[in-house]
């Protein structure tokens, strides 16, 4: 929690300490692409690559500074492999012809996040910008059951191991660098490298990688 709030003392005295602008227009966002999970913790383990998609709302409150509400689905599909690997490091390897069984749903992360971008022209009709901030994550994590059954033997031996479900919501910070593109009049083309971790209040910190491609367009 003390990250958190240190994260918002910064963000208020960069709004604090911006030259003010104008007549502000809100400008629209909408991306997508994927998401990767990242670390060495189970939720890397059982799930894999997925989904990540949004939009938001933008305004320019000073030059070269704006505040964004975003809002963001991402959505992660369980890695069979991945699963075997983790139940492997708990009962040692198991044979070839092991009979594994995975059953599982795959995992969907939703956010809503305050975030403060700055940019700056790198090039005619080309920005670069870092975006940053803090939101709140509501993670559907289902239970993942594993079961390996060692066939052609005598007797079958049986390994099982179970994830916990959980839906549980909690803070979190996002941040990414991204290069924007002007393609008409109010129209710009974006391509974000973004990195969220979510403060989690039940296991380890959990965070992943999404790769984003959007559009913004100014009202």
């Amino acid at each position: 929690m003390r990250r958190l709030w240190a994260c918002l003392a910064f963000l208020v005295l960069l709004v604090g300490t911006a030259p003010a602008v104008a007549q502000p227009s809100p400008k629209i966002y909408l991306h997508g692409g994927g998401a990767i999970p990242q670390g060495s913790d189970q939720f890397s383990d059982f799930y894999g690559a997925g989904l990540h998609f949004g939009g938001g709302v933008g305004l320019e409150f000073a030059s070269n500074f704006e505040i964004i509400l975003a809002g963001r689905y991402n959505g992660f599909q369980t890695d069979d492999d991945g699963v075997v690997r983790f139940l492997e490091g708990r009962v040692g390897p198991l044979p070839n012809d092991a009979d594994v069984q995975v059953d599982s749903e795959s995992a969907r992360i939703i956010g809503g996040e305050v975030n403060l971008k700055f940019s700056s022209e790198i090039a005619p009709r080309l920005r670069f910008y870092f975006a940053g901030g803090l939101g709140l994550y509501h993670r559907d994590l289902f239970d993942v059951q594993v079961s390996a059954a060692l066939d052609g033997q005598q007797d079958s031996v049986d390994f099982s191991t179970e994830s916990q479900a959980e839906a549980v919501t909690d803070p979190g910070i996002n941040f990414g660098l991204g290069v924007s593109a002007v393609v008409a009049p109010s129209v710009e083309i974006y391509l974000e490298p973004h990195y969220t971790l979510i403060f989690s209040s039940t296991e380890e910190d959990i965070f992943f990688f999404p790769i984003q491609v959007g559009t913004s367009f100014t009202l």
